[in-house]
């Protein structure tokens, strides 16, 4: 055993990790991979796993944490590994203590080195305690560098359980994104104790060393319960976000599990997946498979929930099949059949949308009667500081600079700002672009002449509005203006035309949920149709103005103007948009910081 540390701390470092070791028990090369297996240690708790290096490291590392017993550990080396070191990360991939090296298991630990090591994997005995740890004594090992992780089935548990004590300890910053997969995160009543408890009794013990199954069960239920009574409390990192991924049908976990999730943390993007297709289970080579263990997902479908940028807010998204699966396509990959996106999605903005968006000609109703309104109530902004809250691919930003404003876009999504980069390199305009959330503006105090935020807060419940809102005036010098621009709240109700519209329209709103249309905050859907009859949908929330009144004072800024902007009949320059006219479509509101004080 090399008993030197695998990375060399200083002795005042060691003394922040709070006695963290980390120890290359060997270095290894299997299957054309090479790595070095660590081990790491903290107070009596135990780590392992083997470490994947990158070619040409783009600074960011993937940590791994595997359902129980830990096969799920084989599947995410087999199929997703090599995509990730291509990609640039260092991929660090958990094996549970307790699990046996040889006999049944051995294939558990997916390393013929580490089978030869010792008998067992860290500690000899499976314990929930030592297990809830794993998670976070890697975190620890690589807080100098960007980390995602990628958790599956139990291993949701653990990093639930794991980021509640990096809170607690001030630590855990350098988190970005858990991704959860199919994760044992839900509320206690729909913990399956029966099918957990003979999976545990009937297949555990080949794998890992124990004494009691039944207390298993028990202490992983006692842990689901602790962590939704601690989480909600805890101070999360402010950049991390979440995704939760759950298969319809899943044998051990509800598809919402990822809502419940929401829930706790008040964040993050839940993920329904439909899309598994007809027999595919039933298929001679998935034999003995379970939909759990998502062998649906692909290696690039990974790959786009680790790189895409995804909204602080909560937010859903379903993918569904938008036709029946024949017989052949059963036979085929599910990767070549139709998905529809119900809901709303990152996608929208990340892929279609940032080509969408990309354009120098109205395409949409927003471009014919919220945007151009929206800079004539911005007035004369020639040589101020005008930032676009949510710029995306920098259409109205274009705008702001040909009115001789110093134009900065701040959006989250990375590849809607490269399409804006792009686009200021081919036709230079001065503006400088930012990747950062609307609810922590990436610049400083008493920054900004001016802020516009064009068809952003549709997008967010009234805590986030007010989180903007007040984040905005942080920005704003004293005397300085924020104009805004969202959907008027007549068109989610039942006389707007385009209410659950069935015939030609340039936008659909279908509520989500119940409530009282018109009234009060709730979700819809929104089909937003361009000029072609193309459609994008996304969800939406609907504020009252009365709403959007309170939050603006609420954030300490004076509304100094409203208007109400009507769909006039030469705006209807699409035979996709019908004929309705003479009703309010979007709201615009300008409010000025009076003062710095909250």
């Amino acid at each position: 055993m090399n008993e030197s540390n695998f990375i060399d701390y200083s002795a005042a470092e060691q003394e922040n990790k709070s006695e963290l070791t980390k120890k290359e028990l060997f270095s290894f090369d299997e299957n054309g991979r090479k790595g070095s297996w660590l081990s790491i240690e903290k107070q009596g708790h135990t780590v392992e796993g083997a470490l994947y290096a990158p070619e040409k490291p783009n600074g960011e590392t993937i940590i791994f944490v595997p359902g129980m017993p830990g096969d799920s550990v084989v599947w995410f080396e087999k199929n997703d590994l090599d995509t990730l070191l291509e990609k640039g990360y260092k991929v660090f991939t958990i094996r549970h203590n307790g699990v046996k090296t040889s006999s049944d298991s051995s294939g558990i630990v997916n390393n013929s080195t580490r089978n030869d090591f010792s008998s067992h994997i860290g500690n000899e005995n499976l314990e929930i305690d030592d297990w809830l740890h794993e998670p976070e004594l890697a975190l620890e090992c690589f807080s100098d560098e960007d980390a995602t992780v990628i958790s599956h089935s139990f291993g949701g548990l653990a990093v639930g359980a794991s980021l509640v004590n990096l809170a607690s300890e001030g630590k855990g910053q350098n988190i970005s994104k858990w991704i959860n997969l199919a994760g044992v995160t839900y509320s206690p009543e729909q913990f399956k104790e029966g099918d957990w408890s003979y999976f545990i009794n009937n297949y555990l013990g080949s794998s890992c060393n124990f004494e009691n199954g039944d207390k298993i069960v028990e202490d992983i239920k006692v842990a689901i319960e602790k962590l939704n009574d601690e989480l909600p409390a805890a101070q999360l990192p402010d950049k991390l976000r979440i995704v939760s991924v759950n298969t319809k049908n899943d044998e051990y976990v509800p598809v919402d599990g990822g809502v419940n999730l929401q829930e706790k943390t008040g964040m993050g993007l839940a993920v329904h997946d439909e899309t598994m297709p007809e027999g595919f289970m039933d298929k001679a080579d998935n034999q003995g498979k379970m939909i759990h263990d998502m062998p649906n997902l692909l290696p690039e479908t990974l790959i786009r929930l680790v790189e895409m940028t995804v909204s602080k807010a909560p937010h859903e998204v379903t993918f569904k099949r938008s036709e029946p699966m024949s017989k052949s396509a059963t036979e085929d990959s599910a990767q070549d059949d139709k998905i529809e996106v119900v809901g709303n999605t990152n996608k929208f903005y990340d892929t279609e949308g940032s080509e969408y968006w990309t354009k120098r000609e109205p395409m949409v109703m927003g471009d014919l009667r919220n945007r151009p309104p929206m800079m004539a109530l911005v007035g004369d902004i020639k040589e101020h500081n005008v930032l676009e809250a949510g710029c995306g691919t920098g259409y109205v930003a274009r705008m702001l600079a040909a009115k001789g404003a110093n134009v900065y876009g701040c959006d989250i999504s990375k590849e809607m700002l490269e399409k804006a980069g792009k686009e200021e390199t081919e036709h230079p305009m001065g503006i400088k672009y930012s990747e950062g959330d609307v609810t922590n503006l990436p610049y400083p105090d008493n920054s900004m002449d001016d802020i516009i935020s064009c068809g952003v807060l549709i997008h967010f419940d009234q805590e986030t509005i007010e989180k903007a809102l007040i984040d905005a005036k942080r920005v704003l010098k004293k005397g300085g203006y924020i104009t805004i621009g969202v959907m008027h709240p007549f068109l989610y109700s039942p006389e707007s035309p385009n209410y659950k519209a069935e015939g030609k329209t340039w936008g659909r709103y279908t509520p989500l949920e119940d409530g009282k249309p018109y009234e009060e905050s709730q979700k819809y859907r929104e089909d937003y149709v361009d000029k072609n009859g193309k459609v994008f949908s996304s969800e939406v929330w609907h504020h009252t103005i009365d709403t959007y009144k309170r939050l603006i004072a609420e954030s300490g800024l004076k509304i100094v103007e409203i208007q109400e902007q009507e769909i006039q009949k030469e705006d209807l320059i699409s035979e996709e948009w019908g004929e309705d006219y003479g009703y309010p479509a979007f709201l615009h509101i300008k409010a000025v910081k009076e003062n710095d004080t909250e």
